[in-house]
């Protein structure tokens, strides 16, 4: 038997007792070298360093799997129940305008709007009661309200940028149903004809529309009963270019969604009375809001030509 001592410092260390292995049959006996001891100690211990290392990322990877999964989810949940700046920051409101400042009675105008007034929240405003009054006409129920007052509702950018303004008219006496979309970034106005499912571009008037802030300081002096607001009527005489727009790469990218799938139609300024047309024709293409100055109401001239043209390439 061989007696085999590993170096350490300590001076009691431990000794280790070896048995001999013979030497293929000549009767011989050897001790293990160091190096198999080496080997048995090496092989032995692998498997259970693999097993261990595989259980460690394994468990790493769920942790991360699990915690991205709780982030993922936390975003998910926050935009769906806080609202984002840019929502926080648009107004939604309705309200009654008269046709007539002069000839309206103050006490039927104060009704009308407070009524109009309960779909509209507080400042700043999100869109969630945005569907409340798709039919405003219908809260204008007594005939004398409704001669004096066409309803309008109100999409206001009300954040440092101002950048748009919508208003839906969906009941003007006289005239079409229009929702008219101003982008004060691209200075361009987009007229959607709710009746024939066609825009129309002109550049955008700043001095009958008023910036989104300004607007809708007005509404709320409106609402509390101010009545010395500027209704007088504008008329503009517009003429339609044909053909449609080919493309839509010079209108306001706002303007272009919200006319998607729509035929779209420029507008020029029609200042010609050589152009003939009969009350019929002029009604028939007419377009009236209020954007914060004057009532104005935008007439198509040739709108006549435009139905002609748009029954023509449909057959």
């Amino acid at each position: 038997m061989t007696i085999i001592t590993k170096p350490s410092n300590d001076k009691n260390a431990e000794k280790l007792v070896l048995p001999l292995f013979t030497d293929g049959g000549q009767g011989h006996a050897t001790a293990p070298s160091l190096s198999m001891i080496d080997d048995v100690d090496t092989t032995s211990a692998i498997p259970r360093q693999r097993k261990s290392s595989a259980t460690t990322i394994f468990l790493f990877l769920s942790a991360l799997a699990v915690m991205c999964m709780g982030i993922l989810g936390g975003i998910a949940i926050y935009r769906l129940y806080v609202p984002s700046q840019a929502e926080r920051m648009r107004f939604h409101g309705y309200c009654g305008v008269p046709y007539d400042s002069q000839a309206v009675n103050d006490a039927e105008m104060l009704r009308v709007n407070n009524n109009l007034r309960t779909g509209a929240n507080n400042y700043p405003l999100g869109l969630e009661d945005f569907n409340m009054y798709r039919d405003l006409a219908s809260i204008l129920q007594d005939d004398q309200v409704k001669n004096s007052f066409f309803p309008e509702e109100f999409e206001l950018d009300l954040s440092d940028d101002e950048s748009y303004s919508k208003i839906n008219v969906p009941l003007f006496k006289g005239g079409r149903r229009g929702r008219f979309i101003h982008d004060f970034k691209i200075n361009q106005t987009g007229i959607i004809d709710g009746d024939a499912g066609r825009c129309f571009i002109m550049p955008l008037d700043r001095e009958t529309v008023l910036p989104p802030k300004s607007l809708y300081d007005l509404l709320i002096k409106m609402w509390d009963g101010y009545y010395n607001i500027d209704t007088e009527r504008v008329r503009k005489n517009f003429r339609v270019v044909l053909p449609e727009l080919p493309d839509l790469s010079n209108v306001s990218p706002k303007i272009a969604n919200e006319c998607k799938n729509m035929k779209v139609y420029w507008l020029e300024k029609f200042t010609s009375g050589v152009f003939k047309r009969d009350a019929h024709i002029t009604d028939s293409g007419k377009f009236g809001g209020f954007a914060g100055k004057h009532i104005v109401e935008v007439d198509l001239v040739n709108i006549n030509e435009v139905d002609n043209l748009e029954k023509e390439s449909k057959k």
